[in-house]
């Protein structure tokens, strides 16, 4: 027994996981730590005939010239029938002898039942690949080496695997920085949304499973409307099998047979678990989608953070660290958020969220100064002494700091009653300084005897 299962009992190893980076949910989970081990140790069950017997054994009468080991292979091959009806009359539950009204059935399936169940083994991890391929290990990279950061030693030295002070802290500013970046640039938005098809790609497995296994045991919902009872009929241990030869004068002969198949016990209890463990699998597949539906309509409530992986941090950040952070992210910043949140120690990922934080208001205070700065042109127009020319252009952003470059402003000497400021330096750049007309300067203005006093850079 050991040696059978040697190949796969690896697999049944869950202590395997424990450590590893989490980067998919439960359903997916499902599908390649349990079912596809439990389906490749089926398929190695069904074929041993050392513990369950010959897949098929059939008697004759004594006197048939047939060979045993050729009535085997013929009826294994062929096919076995059995009614679908039980009468009275029948020695044995299901066969004997043609009855008008009774429906027969063939049993042909049970030759391809290891096939079968190694084809679903290799089936149900798919979404767990397909997840691997097109996450192409963004998280594994950014939380990699962040096991030992909590043990980080208090010497400016590190111990071992265990980082130094200022080791930590540059780890954890790194990550905070990739976290922004990634929330700044919307790089976040793909991820969740791959992270999305796969769920999808998980649920439609789970799914097809369930309908190609109804079509492989005859279809009609057959799988679907299984019972315990009805099963018995499905995976028959006793059916009959009818050989034809030529006799000695060329006419066909027909030998009956009576056919035990010893497989038949154990794809009973297989298919019987297999039906449970897929509604299993389709309803938590199906909750899981549900879910991100529900989150992407309440993650900005802390309340509904409690129960995700922010609860162990929700406590441990100040109330305005919690607002500015899930005011700030969409549904897909938070998915990704709560996957590195998964993974990295509270404490440690508590200041992760403060420095994300401290990045939010820096950002905040930059778009509100670039917003004053964008309106700061049209105050000119109010500015005393000056006026915009009525066939002026309209402005042109070039830069932050910008001015209006295509207006030019001129002094409205109707209504200069003090002497207003000059601007000069770079347009509205931080070199501008302010300069006075002078009686002298404004006189030969008027006159057009002279420039107007400044640089080169001047609004005029």
């Amino acid at each position: 027994m050991n040696i059978l299962f040697s190949s796969v009992q690896g697999q049944f190893k869950f202590s395997k996981y424990i450590g590893k980076l989490n980067v998919d949910n439960g359903a997916l989970k499902l599908q390649y730590r349990f079912m596809a081990p439990l389906m490749l140790a089926a398929s190695i069950v069904v074929t041993a005939n050392q513990f369950i017997g010959h897949s098929m054994s059939c008697i004759q009468d004594s006197g048939s010239a047939i060979p045993e080991n050729v009535l085997n292979t013929y009826c294994f091959f062929i096919g076995t029938n059995t009614w679908r009806e039980d009468t009275s009359d029948f020695p044995h539950a299901g066969i004997g002898p043609a009855k008008k009204g009774v429906e027969v059935m063939k049993h042909l399936y049970y030759q391809w039942v290891p096939y079968y169940l190694f084809f679903l083994a290799l089936l149900f991890p798919s979404a767990h690949y397909f997840w691997k391929c097109i996450e192409q290990k963004i998280l594994v990279t950014i939380t990699s080496g962040f096991e030992c950061v909590k043990y980080a030693a208090i010497e400016d030295k590190p111990v071992g695997d265990v980082p130094s002070i200022s080791q930590r802290n540059e780890k954890i500013d790194s990550l905070a920085n990739i976290i922004w970046l990634r929330i700044k640039n919307n790089l976040n938005n793909s991820w969740t949304l791959k992270l999305v098809l796969a769920e999808i790609y998980a649920c439609g497995v789970n799914l097809f499973i369930f309908w190609l296994t109804d079509k492989f045991l005859g279809g009609h919902g057959t799988f679907l409307f299984m019972t315990i009872d009805s099963a018995v009929r499905i995976f028959p241990t006793e059916t009959s099998c009818t050989f034809y030869k030529y006799g000695p004068t060329g006419n066909i002969q027909n030998h009956d047979a009576f056919c035990i198949l010893a497989t038949n016990i154990v794809n009973y209890y297989i298919f019987l678990a297999l039906r449970m463990l897929l509604f299993i699998l389709i309803a938590v597949s199906a909750l899981a989608l549900v879910w991100r539906l529900f989150g992407a309509c309440m993650y900005p409530f802390v309340w509904f953070n409690r129960i995700t992986p922010f609860n162990n941090i929700n406590n441990l950040i100040d109330g305005d660290t919690r607002r500015t952070i899930f005011r700030t992210l969409n549904y897909c910043d938070w998915v990704f958020i709560n996957y590195v949140a998964e993974n990295v120690d509270g404490m440690t990922f508590r200041e992760v969220l403060l420095s994300i934080a401290t990045h939010i208001k820096i950002e905040n205070k930059i778009k509100q100064a670039d917003d004053e700065l964008k309106l700061q042109p049209s105050s000119h127009n109010q500015m005393p002494g000056y006026r915009v020319p009525e066939n002026a252009s309209a402005p042109v952003e070039n830069s932050v700091n910008y001015v209006h470059e295509s207006v030019k402003f001129e002094p409205d000497f109707a209504g200069l009653k003090n002497y207003p400021l000059k601007i000069t330096g770079k347009r509205g750049g931080p070199n501008c300084k302010p300069k006075m007309f002078t009686k002298f300067s404004l006189q030969k203005f008027r006159a057009g005897q002279m420039k107007h006093p400044g640089n080169k850079t001047s609004l005029f």
